[in-house]
């Protein structure tokens, strides 16, 4: 590679010397040159193995620390969720009760579901009231508490998914909004594809009855795959999945992935819209995470946070190596808005600072 770089410096130096007037060579080279420099971040034999991530920040009593959960890459999902915790974002440690390795922030025996625990989300209403995990079992959406924070366990009193509607449902994504007051949950259906959807959620946690509710007559479609590289591989079952929401600057973004998981070219785009429940406008600047971009197959299905000083990143899972999907591996990369003289800002990832979450023994 240090061959190649000298190389291409001598190149490039003697023909723009000659090419000035027009500098068309010189752009192209210089390009070259980034495309050299955005090397795949270093796979270590320690990175953590977990699919469909997402990251909460917890503020404590001492310090901001990170829990990440996420769909497990062994035999556990299909018993319920590991959480994991860090103090930095990089090095992380498995979280465990009594001294147990085995412990389990949500188990099957206190939830519902006894197979296929994917893709959780964590959510905090505010003050002393429990944390709630909304997540996908036997293809449908539950959500369960935890009064002990992050670390759990949370639990379901009333053992029950979320929908009733003879579909199935994954993939689930909270959101408060404070312009209207409303909650609405996102989450994928099952009907000729994967589809993307939001919701109105109730919740009246403490109540009698069911504490989590889908407003009747409120469901909308948000997204579905009609562009190329939503379905590179002209798949009769398009998929669009992993929803996660977020507020800037007068617009919604929904971050979404693309194309089968088991897919190389499983990738993240965006839409934008003014209002919660859309119409939602795909950012043409998509996909903004992708094997092209980050150098590692199947990257995808992810979560956004924002960390103890206001710095944004997305975290996500991407194919174990080169030839094998599974377990699929956990990476972080950081994020910013660049200003739009018209129209949304738009979303600028920082490639050159993908890092892959390592686990601490």
């Amino acid at each position: 590679m240090q061959a190649i770089r000298h190389s291409l410096s001598c190149f490039k130096a003697f023909y723009c010397s000659r090419f000035i007037k027009t500098g068309i060579l010189c752009v192209t080279l210089l390009q070259l040159s980034a495309v050299l420099r955005a090397q795949s971040p270093v796979v270590k034999p320690d990175t953590l193995s977990v699919a469909d991530p997402t990251i909460f920040s917890y503020r404590g009593t001492d310090a901001t620390q990170y829990y990440l959960y996420g769909t497990a890459g062994d035999k556990t999902v299909g018993a319920g969720f590991k959480g994991f915790k860090s103090s930095d974002l990089v090095h992380w440690q498995r979280v465990v009760k009594n001294n147990d390795p085995s412990y389990l922030v949500l188990d099957s025996g206190h939830s519902y579901g006894n197979k296929g625990f994917w893709a959780p989300q964590i959510l905090s209403l505010g003050g002393d009231r429990p944390l709630l995990m909304a997540y996908t079992a036997n293809e449908q959406i539950a959500i369960a508490s935890s009064a002990n924070g992050p670390q759990g366990p949370f639990i379901q009193n009333e053992k029950m998914p979320l929908f009733d509607d003879g579909f199935k449902h994954i993939d689930p994504f909270i959101y408060r909004d404070s312009a209207s007051g409303k909650t609405f949950i996102y989450y994928v259906k099952l009907d000729k594809g994967n589809k993307i959807y939001v919701s109105e959620l109730k919740i009246t946690p403490g109540g009698s009855g069911q504490p989590f509710k889908v407003v009747p007559g409120t469901e909308k479609k948000c997204i579905e795959a009609t562009v190329q590289w939503e379905n590179t591989a002209s798949a009769p079952w398009p998929v669009t999945e992993g929803p996660t929401v977020l507020f800037h600057q007068g617009y919604y973004y929904l971050f979404y992935s693309a194309n089968d998981f088991r897919n190389p070219d499983y990738a993240v785009g965006y839409a934008t819209s003014k209002s919660p429940t859309g119409p939602w406008v795909k950012s043409k600047e998509s996909p903004v995470i992708s094997r092209k971009n980050t150098g590692l197959k199947g990257s995808g299905h992810g979560d956004v946070l924002q960390d103890a000083h206001g710095k944004y990143y997305y975290v996500f899972h991407a194919h174990h190596t080169s030839q094998q999907v599974s377990p699929r591996m956990t990476f972080l990369i950081p994020f910013e808005f660049k200003t739009s003289k018209q129209g949304p800002d738009k979303i600028k990832m920082d490639y050159h600072q993908v890092k892959p979450m390592l686990l601490k023994f």
